[in-house]
């Protein structure tokens, strides 16, 4: 379950069927999507899901081969599976239920039916006594003996009545494992018989399959609302409605054998396993006798104590504990109470829950108190509230940036384009004081456009939707071509570049684009806070399994204080100069650490600075 509501995992390679189904019931599930049956089987062990969702045609594993894989997987072999396919074949529908198929929804689906189909999978039929009796409700004759001998094989004691009130008389004399159902009949119909069937507490659990010729989607969706099990069109191909009836009757008697199991089980845990239980249970159990000595101390409560085996018996109950019980819980007037604040000598603060109760007669009377320990309670409460702000907040933050992306993005892109076309027009060629201003205006704009960009990988890292694709890469070649785009903006700020050096064979495990993106950062700031004149030196070198990639300038340098906000968001640390937001080199260790990297830096004020990525090795690649 997801925040209380079921967990639906949905398995189809059409994208077009995966957002119509999260549009017709988002509201009802906390939803997954697999694109293949392989994908499906790995998050169905990472969570299991409530209901499963499955298309029958999928590319590699197809519906019924996962659906088989399912079933051989004890941890698995439960879990409720919907069909969802526009097969109408009787042999597929057969295999299908034969391996437990929960419902079957035709394409192209239909909203009210897949929203029902749903719920009445969430339903789980009650457990059937044994032997199992199928009850046919059809005033015709004819349908009546087409049922009776479509199910004659399978063992069954079957039951056929033509009309509502006879089937409210036969299940009054004994309820049935199964009814099967007609919606018209001759008093009341099907629905409000089967509305009828459910309001009695011996029939709640007992599955209905309607079988009617009114097969088209509404009575469906009506029946299944009601609370209809199953539902089959007639006419019916007598394989279909056969396995159908197994199946229902399978998950019933499932149900049934899972309740003795655990009438038996717990039978099992009698008198004899009393003290295992009470010496193992978490909460603390101290009984007194009647001068408030200690003659039984399981082990939790000589844990909360604080006490050894051996000073737990005999002794009083200690002081700490003893003063912040009010007399009227130890004498019996107010035996529970609740969030008492305690501090033990040298621990933190607890809060407990204190029930009292008395065995009286006996040789010695009795006085046992249960202690429960809240305080790991509340602090998990806390955790849990905190996790959920800030959750909130990292969604809250991810709407807001993907907001102003596109409220921003949209005039922002007009105006650049606008800027280009003046700066680039030569019908309407502008004066050199328009073109300097025209062109502050576009730069400008594209620093705005590197913020937004910027500030969008961020949230997507903090709200964990941002990813990289590592691959084989020669480094040498992606290196000089960064070193090639900067060199405009090296030669207006004086600065030289010098060529690239070290091991220029080296490789890494990495995303081109992305260290592309960092490469960009940190060469462009290297011009940036350079001196003029000075020089800007990039190097490759080979570490064992890790590669170094140093870009070092000579340039104004960091002092340790600047060193350690560096790479805080929207830190410039003061500087002025050069235009800039602040969060290249934020975004630029985000990238490197998603690659599985690190961004380091090594500077001394007035010598320069020199700042490493560094990568996993990766040989040569073969492609």
């Amino acid at each position: 379950m997801q925040d209380g509501r079921p967990d639906l995992l949905i398995v189809d390679d059409d994208i077009t069927i995966v957002r119509q189904l999260q549009n017709f019931v988002q509201d009802m599930a906390g939803l997954r999507v697999a694109r293949s049956g392989e994908d499906a089987l790995r998050l169905c062990r990472q969570a299991l899901p409530d209901v499963l969702l499955l298309d029958l045609h999928l590319h590699g594993m197809d519906g019924l081969q996962m659906l088989a894989a399912l079933r051989a997987d004890p941890e698995l072999a439960q879990l409720p599976v919907i069909f969802m396919t526009a097969e109408q074949s009787a042999d597929v529908q057969v295999r299908a239920l034969e391996l437990d198929v929960a419902g079957w929804l035709g394409k192209p689906l239909d909203r009210d039916l897949v929203r029902s189909r749903l719920r009445a999978v969430l339903r789980k039929p009650a457990p059937a006594p044994a032997g199992p009796t199928v009850l046919a409700v059809d005033d015709d004759a004819n349908a009546l003996d087409a049922l009776r001998r479509a199910l004659q094989a399978e063992g069954l004691a079957f039951v056929g009545v033509g009309s509502g009130a006879e089937a409210l008389r036969e299940v009054s004399a004994r309820p049935p494992d199964l009814l099967l159902l007609d919606v018209a009949l001759p008093e009341a119909d099907g629905f409000e018989l089967a509305r009828q069937l459910h309001e009695r507490p011996d029939m709640a659990g007992v599955p209905i399959i309607f079988v009617t010729q009114h097969g088209d989607v509404a009575s469906e969706v009506r029946a299944l609302e009601q609370g209809a099990f199953d539902f089959v069109s007639k006419p019916f191909a007598e394989p279909v409605l056969r396995a159908r009836v197994r199946h229902a009757l399978r998950l019933r008697q499932r149900a049934a054998d899972a309740l003795q199991k655990a009438e038996a089980h717990w039978r099992q845990v009698s008198d004899s396993q009393l003290c295992a239980i009470v010496a193992q249970a978490r909460e603390a159990i101290v009984s007194l006798d009647e001068a408030g000595r200690v003659v039984l101390a399981n082990e939790s409560a000589r844990r909360l104590l604080g006490l050894p085996e051996a000073q737990a018996l005999g002794g009083p109950l200690p002081p700490w504990l003893l003063q912040a019980l009010p007399a009227t819980l130890l004498d019996g007037r107010e035996p529970l109470l609740r969030d008492l604040r305690v501090t033990p000598p040298g621990r933190e603060l607890l809060s407990l829950d204190v029930s009292l109760s008395r065995q009286p007669g006996g040789v010695q009377p009795l006085r046992t108190l249960a202690l429960f320990d809240q305080t790991p309670r509340l602090r998990a409460e806390q955790q849990a509230r905190d996790q959920l702000r800030l959750e909130a907040e990292s969604r809250a933050k991810q709407m807001m940036m993907s907001y102003l992306a596109h409220e921003i993005g949209n005039p922002l892109n007009g105006v650049l384009g606008m800027t280009e076309l003046l700066l680039y027009s030569p019908a309407e060629p502008l004066t050199a004081g328009q073109l300097k201003r025209v062109q502050l205006i576009h730069d400008n704009g594209l620093l705005l456009r590197r913020l937004m960009q910027d500030a969008l990988d961020l949230a997507r890292w903090e709200s964990g939707h941002f990813s990289v694709v590592p691959a084989p890469l020669r480094l040498a070649s992606l290196v000089e071509s960064c070193l090639t785009a900067q060199q405009e903006s090296a030669r207006a700020a004086g600065i030289t570049l010098a060529p690239l050096a070290g091991d220029l064979d080296a490789w890494a495990l990495a995303d081109a684009a992305r260290l592309q993106q960092c490469l960009y950062n940190l060469i462009g700031n290297a011009c940036k806070y350079g001196r003029s004149g000075g020089r800007v030196q990039v190097d490759l070198q080979l570490r064992g399994q890790q590669v170094d990639i140093g870009v070092a300038d000579d340039g104004i340098g960091l002092s340790p204080e600047q060193v350690e906000q560096l790479f805080q968001p929207f830190q410039r640390l003061g500087r002025s100069g050069p235009p800039g937001h602040g969060l290249g080199l934020a975004v630029s260790r985000m990238l490197v650490r998603a690659m599985h990297g690190e961004l380091s830096v090594q500077s001394q004020v007035g010598v320069g600075s020199r700042f490493v990525i560094t990568l996993p090795s990766a040989v040569e690649s073969t492609c």
